[in-house]
């Protein structure tokens, strides 16, 4: 096992950027404070702090130029960002106040590459720790789309992967290619929980980003998991532990009795049982992780997968009891159902659930289910038109009624075997989610 390495270097550097008040689309709330907080912190930990606020084009080369200028012979280089990126065919973009992105030809020359920073840090410095509070849904990213027609597929939501060097920690709010949330408070719940545990005396950075996947979880309810990528070949601690004495001056004392190597190594063992469960259908997996685990770090998401895995449970009850009524009746499930298998002429044909799960509070609920017919690769049901390919391709329109007024989602995935998933989005409108589609 790797020895811890305590970075307590005689130079350490950072970059922090904070953008909220953009020109052309409406302002973000929390990114300037995130980024003014940041600095301070990383000031009291001994970083010589490079920062700036709502930086237009220019001013975001210049400042990012500085920064790559002075990393010469630091032992640390740490790069802190909010406020809005892209990411377009796997590259991450820093975001400048003054963006339009009216086409795909502005992208190089209205914002600026995350990888320039991230390759010089890596060049430069033995230790490299990113964090990118940039996840955020992004209206210029959506301008950017309609002027690519067919290419907009290669715009993702949120932030892509990167990757790095060994060295190198790069931590997003959310998962890559997911959006995270702004927050309601000062500060957006990534960042309040960076506030909170980045620099924990005598504690390394794994555990740290621990602790704040474990804040920003309860926080939001399970609905935005805090991701990291790390290529370190030791435990990075930033403050160094208070002597014996220091703790009697301050007040403080460690009531572990665990040194940070041992609490590491729980931390890898606790990651490695939640990769085992979390993409588990059944209950017990999740409850076996709450026993093990009572205060884990994933414990807001077990509860939150159990809740989701209960809702299903009864809906499929619930179909149940409908099913045994209509087999009375002269128009039976059962009778369509034969009549479908009889006339099934495209891979995908037959009965199928449809359940979609709202991942915002826009849409005014959580989780809701239909059953549809598929024949001859057409979509029909209630409110339902569209197609799913022979391979697999889904593209379906789904018709509702909302406060008297007419809607539509859009609904777009993939079909293996007797499975689909894709995602929902409210035409006009915020409310977008997740899709699942089993056989019936």
């Amino acid at each position: 096992m790797a020895s811890p390495e305590f970075a307590i270097a005689a130079k350490r550097l950072a970059l922090v950027i904070g953008n909220s008040s953009y020109t052309h689309v409406p302002a973000l709330a929390n990114p300037k404070n995130d980024a003014a907080d940041m600095a301070a912190k990383l000031k009291d930990m001994g970083f010589e702090v490079v920062s700036g606020i709502d930086l237009d084009l220019v001013a975001l080369r210049d400042l990012t130029r500085k920064f790559i200028k002075t990393l010469s012979g630091a032992e640390v280089a740490l790069f802190y960002y909010a406020g809005h990126g892209l990411q377009v065919n796997g590259e991450n973009y820093i975001v400048p106040v003054d963006a339009q992105m009216e086409s795909y030809e502005d992208l190089e020359f209205e914002a600026v590459s995350m990888g320039i920073v991230l390759t010089a840090m890596e060049r430069n410095t033995n230790v490299n720790l990113v964090f990118l509070d940039a996840c955020r849904d992004n209206p210029l990213a959506n301008n950017l789309a309609r002027s690519m027609g067919t290419r907009s597929g290669s715009i993702g939501r949120g932030l892509a992967r990167l990757g790095s060097s060994v060295g190198s920690l790069i931590a997003f709010a959310t998962q890559p290619g997911n959006v995270a949330l702004d927050g309601t408070g000062r500060n957006s719940p990534f960042t309040k929980a960076l506030l909170r545990h980045l620099g924990t005396p005598g504690q390394g950075i794994t555990q740290d980003m621990v602790l704040v996947r474990r804040d920003v979880l309860e926080a939001t309810g399970g609905k935005q998991v805090p991701w990291d990528s790390s290529s370190l070949t030791g435990d990075v601690i930033l403050v160094p532990k208070l002597d014996e004495k220091s703790a009697k001056d301050t007040g403080t004392q460690n009531t572990s009795g665990k040194s940070a190597e041992e609490t590491g190594s729980e931390t890898a063992v606790e990651l490695a049982f939640w990769d085992t469960v979390k993409d588990a259908d059944d209950p017990l997996m999740y409850q076996t992780y709450l026993e093990q685990y009572p205060n884990g770090a994933f414990v807001p998401l077990a509860r939150v997968k159990l809740k989701i895995l209960e809702a299903e449970r009864k809906s499929s009850q619930d179909t149940s009891k409908v099913v045994e009524t209509e087999t009375q009746q002269p128009t039976s499930r059962k009778t369509v159902v034969a009549s479908i298998d009889t006339a099934e002429s495209g891979p995908f044909d037959g009965m199928w659930r449809l359940t979609r799960h709202a991942t915002n509070s826009s849409c005014g609920w959580k989780e809701l289910s239909q059953e549809f017919v598929v024949k001859g690769g057409k979509v029909s049901g209630e409110g339902l038109t569209g197609t799913i390919a022979s391979n697999g391709a889904l593209n379906i329109s789904l018709g509702f009624i909302n406060n008297g007024k007419p809607g539509r989602n859009t609904l777009k995935g993939k079909v293996s075997g007797a499975i689909g998933s894709g995602r929902f989005q409210h035409v006009g409108g915020s409310c977008r989610g997740t899709i699942r589609l089993s056989k019936v």
